[in-house]
């Protein structure tokens, strides 16, 4: 008899289509249905879950495991004093979501999983102990790297034995692309051919205090002057989610300020995750400001700059020994860009490429181990 798996995105994102939640909501799906056990899985969006519809408690009802999954974090979603009111009403928010669908799940004795989160740090009380409730119920916990590992056993009193492996989609195989995240006709002018040019990514999801316009600019600048003579410099920029067939304003935003500089750069329209995949993968450098364009452009071989400060990007960049490719957009244009990016860019002999070292590749591969494991304890 076949396993029905429900999964559930951590996240926080209330009605956009993100890259990264789709991203591991489908490599997931692709993971469990190619396992030894036979099983199908459906998704509960975080729009979904916020009612639970008639559809939605009858899908969840219905299943032999629920597991929370990576795209998002068992965390506090901004910091700072300023954001101190948006905090607590995502707190709530989150708390509405995973009880919704976590306590439905256990009163019906079926088991859950959390695979590939973030935890911690958690300020608000009343999401720590809902936190902690699922922490403590589930079959089996894989965190993302030690921080997280630290911050469970915390919120639970005691060591609970969490798997630690390296974000999930750091394990995207180029050999599997094809099979896991089928191609999608993207619209006209959206495909990005192969030609002799240094392409340089700019994924700047929004700016703010922290990245702002001038430093973007003079960090641009940066990064062209380092670029080989040899081949022209092409921009991009990328976008990573969508809402209601448009850009959220934030994006189109920073896009804006990016063409008043830089005029003749290529905007890349959301379209799916294979469709920005294959955008990642036609860089020379990408710069970014969230986690999973990072991860994604770290798994195909690209060198990234990532201007993050949500503590998951620098963990991450910690855990595969590239701690210097997290910065801020001021840091990078003034201080200067790290050795090997320089070098990639001056280097002029074709598509520049840096691969991530095998024990990080290797720790993300267990990811899918965990899925194995997972379903056949449940099968057995």
């Amino acid at each position: 008899m076949s396993l029905r798996i429900v999964t559930c995105s951590a996240s926080s994102i209330v009605g956009i289509r993100n890259f990264g939640d789709e991203l591991l909501t489908d490599l997931y799906k692709f993971w469990i249905t190619k396992t030894d056990v036979p099983a199908t899985v459906s998704h509960l969006s975080i729009g979904q879950l916020g009612a639970l519809s008639s559809v939605d408690r009858a899908t969840l009802d219905g299943a032999s495991c629920l597991i929370f999954t990576g795209g998002g974090y068992f965390a506090d979603g901004d910091t700072g004093t300023s954001h101190r009111v948006r905090r607590h009403l995502r707190a709530l928010r989150n708390r509405q979501v995973y009880f919704t669908v976590f306590k439905r799940a256990q009163r019906r004795g079926m088991p859950c999983a959390v695979l590939g989160l973030e935890v911690g740090p958690l300020a608000n009380g009343m999401y720590r102990r809902a936190v902690r409730e699922i922490l403590a119920a589930a079959k089996m916990v894989v965190v993302r790297n030690e921080e997280s590992r630290q911050h469970a056993n915390q919120i639970l009193g005691f060591d609970r034995g969490a798997q630690v492996h390296i974000d999930s989609a750091l394990a995207l195989d180029g050999a599997e692309l094809d099979e896991s995240f089928p191609r999608r006709s993207p619209a006209p002018g959206d495909t990005i051919e192969e030609a002799d040019e240094t392409r340089i990514g700019l994924h700047i999801h929004q700016l703010g205090a922290d990245v702002t316009e001038p430093d973007c600019v003079r960090l641009v600048q940066r990064i062209v002057s380092h670029a080989s003579a040899e081949r022209p410099v092409r921009l991009f920029f990328i976008h990573d989610q969508q809402k209601n067939g448009a850009h959220p304003s934030r994006s189109t935003q920073a896009q804006q300020a990016i063409l008043n500089e830089f005029p003749e750069t290529t905007v890349v329209p959301y379209h799916s995750p294979r469709h920005t995949i294959d955008t990642i993968r036609a860089m020379d450098l990408l710069v970014t400001t969230k986690l999973h364009v990072g991860v994604v452009g770290r798994a195909m071989a690209v060198p990234v700059l990532s201007l993050g400060t949500h503590t998951k990007i620098r963990r991450f960049y910690e855990a595969i020994g590239e701690p210097d490719s997290c910065g801020s957009a001021r840091s990078f244009a003034t201080e200067g860009l790290p050795a090997r990016i320089r070098s990639g860019l001056a280097s002029g002999r074709g598509r520049v490429r840096s691969a991530v070292s095998p024990q990080a590749r290797e720790s993300a591969s267990r990811n899918r181990d965990a899925v194995k494991d997972l379903l056949r304890g449940l099968d057995g």
